[in-house]
């Protein structure tokens, strides 16, 4: 009995001298993360305040810079994939506004307006897969200082890392949107992704799973309506829906 109440004293006394050294442990990653946090932070406002209009024609967007420019876009779409010699239109402009019906709870995103140049638009004989985007999502995680030790503690940069990789296997291609641009940074805190908006891509017209169940955060504007009519038939519930992307969530991650 003696030697079994030494064993549990001792088991407690490890235990609880792991829990200090845990504690210590993660506080002292949070205050790192804070002081590389804060030292990005104003690295980047420097930097911001030094480069020219000139110099940032051709930048892509970032946490700290969310602005799509055309010069770059229209490099984006050749490398992307989506310009080709039969559909080439230059970027006339770029438009990001914030969207009425998902803003974002874990970043930032943008819905991006492209506007190509007239005159010069391609047959419409083109099938929809070789249709230059129109409308794009812009995502990008929070440039100050808790944005972006919330980022680093969550690790949600990987988010940028994984749409960045290119050696995604062939059965993740139906459950992917197209990308035109992907980055994440564990160093800076920070991510960001650009890609099709999947409510209006080739492969027919989509809607938000959040929609579905009404939409808690923003509630449904009449054109999230109209979306949602067309997308779901009377017959699907909001219970299969959740079941649909429970397994494409599934499939994903397997």
């Amino acid at each position: 009995t003696d030697r079994q109440t030494d064993r549990h004293t001792h088991t407690h006394q490890m235990t609880t001298i792991q829990t200090v050294f845990l504690r210590a442990y993660w506080m002292a990653r949070g205050l790192l993360a804070l002081l590389v946090a804060t030292a990005l932070l104003y690295l980047h406002r420097i930097h911001s305040c030094l480069a020219s209009a000139r110099s940032r024609k051709c930048v892509a967007p970032s946490a700290g810079h969310p602005v799509v420019e055309p010069r770059w876009l229209e490099t984006v779409l050749w490398t992307s994939g989506f310009y080709t010699a039969e559909n080439y239109r230059a970027v006339h402009s770029v438009q990001a506004t914030v969207p009425a019906d998902n803003r974002g709870m874990c970043a930032h995103i943008l819905l991006v307006r492209v506007h190509y140049t007239a005159g010069s638009a391609p047959p419409l004989s083109l099938p929809p897969e070789q249709r230059l985007p129109d409308r794009l999502m812009l995502k990008y995680s929070a440039a100050n200082w808790w944005g972006r030790t919330a980022t680093l503690f969550a690790g949600s940069y990987r988010e940028g890392l994984f749409y960045a990789a290119t050696d995604h296997p062939p059965e993740l291609a139906p459950l992917l949107p197209r990308v035109l641009y992907a980055s994440g940074s564990a160093l800076c805190g920070e991510y960001v992704v650009l890609m099709e908006d999947a409510c209006t891509s080739a492969r027919g017209t989509t809607c938000g799973a959040n929609l579905v169940f009404g939409n808690q955060s923003w509630g449904l504007s009449p054109e999230a309506v109209r979306t949602l009519n067309k997308t779901l038939d009377g017959s699907t519930t909001a219970l299969e829906v959740l079941a649909r992307a429970f397994r494409a969530a599934a499939r994903m991650h397997a």
